[in-house]
């Protein structure tokens, strides 16, 4: 019995990657922020998802790879528009709105549906639980409307340390 539901839970997954979804982080690397300390809130908002699939798909979850002292506390999804604007890797909450639009139209991540191609600034929020923290990136699960499963992986980093 445990042997089929393992071989069912890896045949719902295509692979590394290998979906419709594009995650464009703009470079692979990492970024930095200093003068952090525990319970400290960022937007890590680099990110665009973009489907470049026949499908509609549906965001089942976002989540840090190797997370080390910090937590997601946020994931949406906000319109681009033509200005092309991302948050970015700012303090959270922000604190002037003016340049984002669509701020105030985003949507829950989880349980989103990205058309054939749309994409969008992924916002993810992270709270940091103690004054240096990391992640090796970023990890998106979805499913698309025809039942495939997949995941896409950036592994653009975060650090914070409190020097």
């Amino acid at each position: 019995m445990l042997v089929s539901l393992a071989f069912s839970a890896m045949a719902c997954s295509n692979g590394i990657n290998n979906g419709p979804l594009i995650l464009d982080d703009g470079s692979s690397g990492c970024s930095s922020y200093n003068k952090t300390r525990a319970g400290d809130l960022f937007s890590l908002s680099i990110m665009f998802p973009f489907n470049q699939g026949e499908f509609p798909l549906t965001i089942s979850s976002v989540s840090l790879i190797k997370p080390e002292n910090m937590e997601i506390v946020e994931t949406s999804l906000m319109e681009v528009g033509e200005e092309r604007t991302l948050i970015g890797f700012v303090k959270w909450p922000l604190k002037n709105l003016d340049n984002y639009p669509h701020f105030n139209d985003r949507v829950t991540a989880k349980g989103a549906t990205i058309e054939p191609g749309e994409g969008f600034n992924l916002i993810f929020v992270v709270k940091l639980t103690a004054d240096t923290a990391h992640a090796d990136g970023l990890r998106i699960d979805y499913e698309t409307a025809d039942g495939s499963r997949y995941y896409v992986n950036s592994y653009y980093g975060y650090e914070f340390t409190p020097e």
